[in-house]
């Protein structure tokens, strides 16, 4: 089991987004999660990775080794697409923090500070940071754009000076260029604005990928030839599929003629 989520449920105002939901997410699932637009598909991936805290409910994480592609993705428009896909994310983003500061104590250390102690504890975040592929998120990012169809000379923009498309793909390349060390990858709408060559490019590698795979996403192909299960959010509530897209639309046909079939017939009755 990598993530779990037991009996969960979170409100926005009067509104109940998601209501007594559990799911729990093992290694090599390949998961698709579908609802309508505000259904609350985002708002579970957000409490399974940690971002939002549920209201009632509790979420287990038995890794920190997390990829997010967000479907609105937030960084400042001044970075260039270096410094975007040069950025780790998850446990290594929070090592890379915390580096920065242990330096800067050594840099200015305040009174009374043990110097042999931030040295030790910057040894050892550098030693985790480089064990756990930090290093290599850098160099990856040209052979990331030329995998996206993207130039390598894009890598000098900042995000302002590029398309809709293009930071699809560059989000999804910062993504990409991390996933081998990470144990889940949660991809909301990662198919969005991208031409068919290359979301038969990224249907090709996440096959391959041999994590855990979270997806949000319209595109009944796609899902229908990644994922494995299904797990619908209607009403706040959420319920699981075993097996493909198309498995998904047949038992969920099958289940609307039966409520069809047991509503006349109770009208009949009345």
């Amino acid at each position: 089991m990598l993530l779990k989520a037991e009996s969960v449920s979170i409100s926005f105002g009067r509104k109940d987004v998601l209501r007594d939901i559990d799911l729990q997410i093992d290694k090599g699932d390949r998961l698709a999660l579908i609802g309508r637009n505000g259904a609350g598909k985002s708002t579970l991936i957000k409490l399974l990775i940690g971002e939002i805290k549920p209201d009632t409910g509790s979420i287990v994480r038995k890794t920190e080794k997390i990829g997010y592609l967000s479907q609105f993705p937030d960084f400042d428009s001044n970075l260039t697409i270096s410094q975007v896909i040069g950025r780790p994310y998850g446990r290594l983003s929070r090592i890379a923090d915390r580096m920065q500061e242990v330096e800067k104590l050594m840099a200015e250390p305040p009174e009374g500070a043990d110097i042999n102690r931030l040295a030790e504890e910057y040894s050892n975040l550098y030693e985790e940071f480089t064990s756990g592929g930090g290093l290599e998120v850098s160099s990856r990012a040209e052979e990331a754009m030329k995998q996206f169809g993207l130039p390598p000379s894009i890598l000098d923009k900042k995000l302002s000076q590029i398309s809709g498309g293009q930071m699809t793909k560059v989000m999804l390349a910062r993504v990409i260029v991390q996933a081998e060390n990470s144990d889940v990858l949660f991809l909301d709408e990662p198919t969005s604005h991208l031409d068919m060559e290359t979301v038969e490019w990224l249907e090709d590698y996440l096959l391959k990928y041999r994590g855990a795979l979270v997806l949000v996403s319209h595109d009944r192909y796609f899902l229908d030839n990644v994922v494995r299960s299904v797990a619908e959010i209607e009403n706040a509530r959420l319920t699981e599929y075993r097996g493909n897209y198309s498995y998904y639309i047949e038992k969920k046909m099958a289940a609307l003629e039966i409520q069809k079939k047991t509503y006349e017939k109770n009208r009949k009755e009345r």
